[in-house]
């Protein structure tokens, strides 16, 4: 008679999914991810401040919302999925209006910062924490608190 646990197992293996698998929402958690983040927190949205919020609802579907402030009309990506790697470095995986692309978020030191985003037709829109277009480099965001 076989065990239980070595029925998962191997139901695990042959399908490509283990018990342990995480969900997006815990693979979030675990990289600390969630929240309100900004590089001034104590200013408000703007083009040189963007206030990123990223949440999960009670189905387990994570969003992200980026502000630029006044005038400008929030980024609303659908998280899709993610994988943490090596080196404080996490791969977000979003779309928005129906473009999938790919972040790569490195952490340090309790802050965040894009270090790349690659369309998924392969267009960079940052590389090595530079924006393509702007030549400007990616600020590292600081955890606020959820009145920002």
């Amino acid at each position: 008679m076989h065990s239980l646990s070595g029925i998962v197992f191997t139901l695990g293996f042959l399908f490509g999914v283990t018990a342990n698998a995480a969900t997006l929402p815990q693979i979030l958690e675990r990289f600390d991810f969630a929240g309100t983040w900004a590089a001034q927190c104590e200013h408000p949205a703007a083009p040189d401040n963007i206030i990123r919020r990223v949440e999960a609802n009670s189905a387990g579907e994570v969003s992200l919302v980026e502000r630029f402030g006044e005038g400008y009309e929030p980024n609303r990506y659908a998280v899709i999925g993610a994988r943490q790697g090596k080196h404080g470095l996490l791969t977000v995986n979003v779309e928005l209006d129906g473009i999938r692309q790919a972040l790569t978020i490195k952490r340090s030191h309790g802050r965040l910062r894009t270090m790349r985003n690659r369309r998924a037709d392969g267009k960079l829109l940052v590389q090595n924490g530079v924006v393509e277009t702007t030549r400007q480099p990616t600020p590292w965001l600081s955890r606020c608190d959820d009145k920002t």
